[in-house]
């Protein structure tokens, strides 16, 4: 749903978990489970350097015909310019709203670990971009 914001269409994909944007991946999913405790995640790619990918495989994906893209990316690639993209706050913002309409949640609890520091974000759906 986020995405769809952006006008980009994801998909999951047969073989592999994660969002796809064709045969590239934007998102992945985590979980983990040790002594009783369980975590989870996800990660949505919006500007990371595309480069530091050629160092790694992937999720564990050794296929040449799979690759890993990004928000930025492909709205480059459609012709948005590189002032109207958007910032990792402003995607944030939106996994928040579209988190809490899925889930119709008013109020999200999240922690930025970047800053170290956890936010209350009050959410009124009546104000919706939809």
């Amino acid at each position: 749903r986020v995405l769809d914001t952006y006008g980009i269409i994801g998909s999951r994909h047969e073989a592999y978990t994660g969002v796809w944007v064709g045969d590239e991946k934007i998102a992945a999913i985590g979980l983990s489970a040790s002594r009783w405790i369980t975590m989870h995640g996800f990660s949505l790619n919006v500007s990371p350097s595309m480069s530091d990918f050629d160092r790694i495989i992937p999720c564990g994906i050794d296929d040449p015909t799979k690759s890993v893209t990004s928000i930025h990316h492909i709205l480059s690639r459609t012709g948005t310019s590189s002032d109207a993209l958007p910032s990792v706050s402003q995607v944030r913002e939106r996994i928040i709203e579209q988190f809490a309409t899925r889930f119709q949640f008013h109020t999200v609890y999240y922690h930025n670990h970047l800053e170290k520091k956890a936010s209350l974000f009050s959410y009124n759906p009546k104000l919706s971009r939809s």
